[in-house]
């Protein structure tokens, strides 16, 4: 690929074998001095055409990014818009309602109808986040799986769905958002007389979220507790007896909110003991 140069340089060789013979030789070699210098440019010059190329690939990287970017944007504005609607159509009791949880994926977002007893009379899961895996996660969006929660009562209870099998955290992303809904519902819209009604409300325990679902009476007395639901994750033997009978039994009959005094502790699991007394104070904050 360098014809010319080897030419020159066989043709300068030549010219400095005659100038030796002839006594001529400081004014060839000159020449055959610049003969390479010549071509230097050339090699500079395709460096830079490189660089040139490099430097446009890192602005159509820089594009792309900024491609990226705005989507983003667009996104979260319309999640904005989303969560602002359902708002401006809730009636006084039933409405429709929306919320999010951390999926396998990534955000799962759940929209609910319910009426003025809290029983689901619409559901549809999934926005432009949805992103859980085909053939597993995303038969959340499957009527096979939506249509179980309809004329489901909120809060739901253990057991009430049938999870997606192989998917599991998605599942409980769809259970989480449908209690953050239940937690946005107006305190009147239980079914209830008065102040009384069921409720539910959580707290972070020792090794997740501690739910309590509570059912109290006009004067704000329990008159039935259940601890944990999908998500619990307790110690077992330790935490975990915040599910059993002799733990719950002292609440019943307390009026709300509690004091901590009022409850004996499980030992060794102090955490989960307090989770659950703030999730019930919690529920005390939503009664009228």
């Amino acid at each position: 690929g360098a014809t010319i140069t080897t030419n020159a340089v066989i043709e300068a060789i030549g010219i400095v074998h005659d100038g030796l013979d002839n006594g001529l030789a400081d004014a060839p070699i000159t020449e055959a001095a610049e003969e390479p210098a010549a071509e230097e440019p050339q090699t500079d010059a395709a460096p830079e055409a490189e660089t040139a190329q490099t430097d446009g690939a890192a602005t159509a990287e820089q594009e792309t990014v900024k491609a990226d970017a705005e989507p983003a944007a667009g996104t979260e504005a319309e999640t904005a818009q989303t969560d602002a609607a359902p708002a401006a159509e809730t009636g006084a009791e039933a409405g429709s309602y929306s919320a999010s949880a951390q999926g396998f994926g990534g955000p799962v977002r759940v929209f609910l109808t319910v009426d003025e007893s809290r029983t689901v009379t619409a559901i549809r899961i999934g926005d432009s986040q949805f992103a859980e895996t085909d053939g597993l996660g995303a038969k959340a969006k499957e009527e096979a799986f939506q249509s179980q929660f309809i004329g489901k009562t909120l809060p739901l209870k253990e057991g009430e769905i049938e999870a997606i099998a192989g998917a599991t955290i998605t599942t409980n992303a769809v259970l989480q958002a449908i209690d953050q809904i239940n937690g946005q519902l107006p305190a009147g819209g239980v079914e209830t007389s008065a102040a009384g009604g069921n409720y539910s409300a959580r707290a972070q325990g020792f090794g997740g979220p501690v739910r309590v679902f509570l059912t109290v009476d006009e004067n704000k007395t329990i008159t039935a507790i259940r601890i944990g639901d999908s998500q619990f994750a307790e110690t077992d033997g330790l935490g975990a007896k915040a599910k059993e009978e002799a733990f719950r039994n002292q609440f019943i009959g307390k009026t709300i909110p509690l004091k901590a005094e009022e409850v004996d502790g499980i030992t060794g699991a102090t955490i989960t003991t307090g989770a659950v007394i703030d999730a019930v104070n919690q529920i005390a904050q939503m009664i009228p």
